[in-house]
């Protein structure tokens, strides 16, 4: 097992960060939590919040409401876990469309005992609609096992109903953020944690001074950089951008900031 040592860029970033998210609405899930809800470090997905989260979508059929079975929920949750036999990318491509248009499944229904329908309904990873139906959590110090059974643990996770969209490196104010930027470019590679890439739709590298973002897929050149003299308005601009993604919607309570620098 990794070691929880604490580094000092916490403080001056790490633990702001976390702090902002809270108040912006996200519950924050301890180190050792989060590797409870994941079962083992070669797994990302908080499994248990995800069943939830799709096990309470209902879909109407003449005027009725029902729940997906069980064996459709899990179905769902295996679709989600792309294989990377073609490359992080095609994984990243694959995962996007399940996110932003979701998956269609045959369901067994009933009005008439004696008449049974089958038939496709939608089921939705993400309510970009309705935002705070969604399970918004965030952790830290996200340890992921690497093919070599050695580990690389980014900063802090974005967690939206169990499913890692948001990676971010943190690093103190000294250090130059495109050392964190060639950090996430690292763990993207295959002898790395790409198993937690494909997953994600917005990584970034910050400081207390500096931000840079981009798709998980990317490589350094694709970044975008931003200065920013307030901290906060910095990320509520970036974590906006993200929930922009399909609705024009905003993460829970999203503080309005103005940043002439941005």
């Amino acid at each position: 097992m990794p070691s929880h040592k604490i580094f000092n860029e916490r403080p001056e970033c790490q633990d702001r960060l976390i702090s902002f998210l809270q108040k912006m609405g996200y519950t924050y899930v301890s180190r050792s939590e989060a590797e409870q809800k994941r079962g083992s470090l070669s797994k990302v997905i908080f499994t248990d919040e995800l069943i939830r989260f799709l096990s309470d979508q209902p879909y109407n059929y003449k005027g009725y409401e029902f729940l997906f079975s069980g064996d459709s929920v899990q179905r769902a949750v295996n679709a989600l876990d792309a294989s990377l036999l073609q490359g992080l990318s095609m994984a990243s491509k694959e995962i996007y469309n399940l996110l932003t248009l979701g998956i269609s499944l045959e369901e067994n229904v009933i009005l008439d005992k004696d008449v049974p329908v089958r038939q496709s309904f939608d089921l939705s990873y993400i309510d970009f609609e309705h935002p705070a139906n969604n399970i918004w959590q965030v952790t830290e110090e996200f340890s992921v096992e690497r093919p070599n059974g050695q580990y690389a643990r980014p900063d802090v996770v974005l967690m939206v109903n169990g499913i890692p969209i948001v990676v971010i490196e943190c690093k103190k104010s000294s250090v130059d953020v495109k050392e964190g930027v060639l950090q996430n470019v690292r763990n993207m590679g295959p002898d790395y944690i790409p198993h937690l890439f494909k997953y994600t739709q917005l990584v970034m590298a910050m400081n207390h001074a500096h931000n840079a973002n981009t798709r998980s897929v990317m490589g350094f050149s694709y970044y975008c950089f931003f200065k920013a003299c307030f901290f906060a308005g910095l990320f509520c601009h970036a974590i906006e951008s993200y929930s922009r993604w399909k609705f024009s919607t905003k993460a829970p309570n999203t503080m309005e900031t103005t940043d002439s620098n941005l």
